[in-house]
C-alpha cells in the first residue's frame, strides 16, 4: 500500500457510511462480484485483539465500491486502530489494507 489510508471518526457515532473502494495491484478497480464483505477492526498492532467484524453492502461490485454502516457501540472507546476490509467466497479471502482508524474523543456533556 504505498499512501496508507487513515479513516477517523468521531466516538460514540454512528449511523453514517464509511465508503471504500477495492483496487487490484495496479490501481484499477477490483471487481468484488460474489464476494461477502467485512470490515474487520483491532486494536492497533495487536492483530489478534479483533473489536469488530462487521457486514458491508457492495455498492457497484464492478467498480469495486462498498461501504460500513457504522452502528450504535461500535466507536465508543477513543484511540488507534487498525482495518482491513475483506472479502470471502468459497472459503478464499482476499483482504485490502490494513488502514489506521482512529476514533477521535469528543466531551461528555
Amino acid at each position: 500500500m504505498d499512501n496508507p489510508l487513515v479513516i477517523t471518526v468521531a466516538q460514540y457515532n454512528f449511523g453514517y457510511d464509511i465508503p471504500f473502494v477495492c483496487l487490484d495491484a495496479d490501481g484499477t478497480a477490483y471487481d468484488i462480484s460474489g464476494l461477502t464483505m467485512h470490515l474487520l477492526v483491532w486494536k492497533y498492532r495487536d492483530v489478534n485483539d479483533i473489536i469488530l467484524t462487521g457486514d458491508m453492502t457492495i455498492d457497484v461490485a464492478a467498480l469495486g465500491t462498498c461501504h460500513y454502516t457504522v452502528v450504535e457501540h461500535n466507536f465508543d472507546i477513543a484511540g488507534t486502530y487498525q482495518c482491513v476490509v475483506e472479502g470471502t467466497v468459497a472459503g478464499t479471502r482476499i483482504a485490502w489494507g490494513p488502514a489506521t482508524l482512529i476514533v477521535m474523543a469528543v466531551p461528555h456533556t
